[in-house]
Order: structure tokens, then C-alpha cells, then sequence
């Protein structure tokens, strides 16, 4: 069923190997109440109200910019 499996693990661990191994990822400050109703007229959405209390709280993990792909 899972046959495809060992080959993808082998293939992670050499993509593994290719990159540093102090990744750091860091939480950005938290969005502004103004911050999220300009991306939403932007985006002409609405974030889901659990979604819009996360971003109050902090903005997604991002990677340091100097970790180069």
C-alpha cells in the first residue's frame, strides 16, 4: 500500500543534508487591528473571526532573512 514510502524517506533525508541545520523561525509582532481590515478590503474577504484573533495575537513564523533557498 505505502510502497512509495521508503523512496520518499530516502529522498527527505538527502534534501535534509543540503540545507543548514540552524533553521530558526521566529514569530512576527502582532498585526494591527488596522493592519488586518486593510487586507481584508485588499483581499475583499473576511477572515474567520478565530483567524482574525490570531493575527491580533502574532503574524505567522517566518524564516530569518538570512536563510537563503
Amino acid at each position: 500500500m505505502f510502497d512509495w514510502l521508503p523512496a520518499r524517506i530516502e529522498q527527505a533525508k538527502i534534501i535534509l543534508h543540503e540545507f543548514p541545520h540552524d533553521w530558526k523561525f521566529v514569530l512576527n509582532p502582532a498585526a494591527t487591528e488596522a493592519a488586518i481590515q486593510a487586507c481584508e478590503m485588499a483581499l475583499e474577504v473576511l477572515l474567520p473571526p478565530s483567524h482574525h484573533k490570531f493575527l491580533l495575537k502574532t503574524l505567522p513564523a517566518g524564516r530569518p532573512s538570512s536563510l537563503k533557498f
